[in-house]
């Protein structure tokens, strides 16, 4: 049995063949992937915040501090640390005439 070559089948092979070996060539010739750092993470975001009132007789006196600090630990967590320090001194604020000694307030009291 005698084989003949099929022109249709070597056009079509041809044509195949050029865009296989075009794939080829740019498959090979695509050099390593480049590499990928890790991306580096914020240093710690730190706000403060100081307050301080006082009366010129020195009734009262107030005092806040606050701190908050924020790190971030992963790409989507966070550690968030909260202080606040608060201090009130003086007067009373129950709008009560200065007694001498300790006094005691009722609240929600009703005396008869």
């Amino acid at each position: 049995m005698q084989l003949k070559k099929n022109a249709k089948a070597n056009a079509a092979f041809r044509q195949v063949g050029g865009s296989l070996a075009a794939a080829t060539a740019t498959l090979l010739g695509t050099g390593a992937a480049p590499q990928l750092h890790a991306q580096e993470l914020e240093p710690w975001e730190i706000d403060t915040a100081a307050l301080y009132y006082g009366e010129s007789d020195g009734r009262v006196q107030d005092f806040s501090l606050n701190a908050i600090a924020r790190k971030e630990t992963n790409e989507d967590t966070f550690i968030n640390l909260t202080l606040a320090f608060d201090t009130l001194t003086g007067a009373s604020p129950t709008g009560a005439a200065p007694t001498p000694g300790a006094s005691s307030v009722r609240r929600g009291c009703s005396t008869r």
